[in-house]
């Protein structure tokens, strides 16, 4: 997490920063590795990743997977010990599923989460970007004392 965290502050000046994570929180293999890179990060917004129709974790078909909405409050906890920051937007890996299915997943995982949501493959990014826009936006206001 250190090193996340040097480049990341060297690389301040940007408007956004993109940092790609490595599997989740929740495995037990591999959350060390995740919560030093979300804790280096320091993100303001999360994208969440998702395969719909996988149930255990790689490698581990005894843990169950944990449902979304459980994923993403362990995330905006864990991020609170950084300096906070919200998932805004679910990427979806829906390479098992044909395209009707795709689709319908897509709809019922925004609807369920209230999130942007997408399949980067199927669908392009622009709905992902449009929350990060969003979240940078909403922070350019805040530290402007509420002005547009």
């Amino acid at each position: 997490n250190g090193a996340v965290e040097k480049l990341v502050l060297a690389n301040q000046h940007h408007a956004v920063l993109v940092v790609e994570g490595q599997a989740t929180i929740t495995h037990p293999r591999y959350s060390g590795v995740s919560r030093g890179l979300l804790h280096g990060a320091m993100p303001h917004g999360m994208i969440l990743g998702h395969e719909p129709g996988r149930v255990h974790h790689g490698g581990l078909p005894h843990v169950a997977l944990p449902a979304l909405e459980r994923v993403i409050a362990a995330y905006e906890t864990m991020a609170e010990f950084s300096g906070g920051g919200k998932v805004i937007g679910v990427a979806l890996n829906t390479r098992s599923l044909d395209a009707a299915a795709a689709a319908a997943e897509r709809r019922s995982v925004a609807d369920r989460l209230g999130l942007q949501t997408a399949d980067t493959v199927r669908d392009g990014s622009d709905d992902l970007v449009a929350a990060v826009e969003r979240l940078h936006r909403e922070r350019r206001v805040g530290t402007r004392g509420g002005s547009a």
